[in-house]
């Protein structure tokens, strides 16, 4: 439950932040910040529990997902 408080948290502080700069900074300025970031976040993960965090178990629910986005 901590965990998803937290996503939910950085995803909408991220979703502020992107949406301040927005109006000063040139779009792909914006996006590639946002993805600095981004990776800055998660080539630590990968690098300590490889890429096998990222397998899907449950395609019924990222098909879903990808409908209702």
């Amino acid at each position: 439950m901590a965990w998803m408080l937290l996503a939910t948290f950085v995803g909408v502080s991220m979703q502020v932040i992107v949406r301040r700069t927005g109006g000063t900074m040139h779009p792909l300025e914006v996006a590639f910040f946002y993805n600095v970031f981004t990776m800055m976040v998660l080539v630590p993960l990968l690098w300590r529990q490889g890429f096998g965090v990222l397998r899907a178990r449950r395609y019924d629910l990222l098909f879903l997902r990808a409908v209702l986005h």
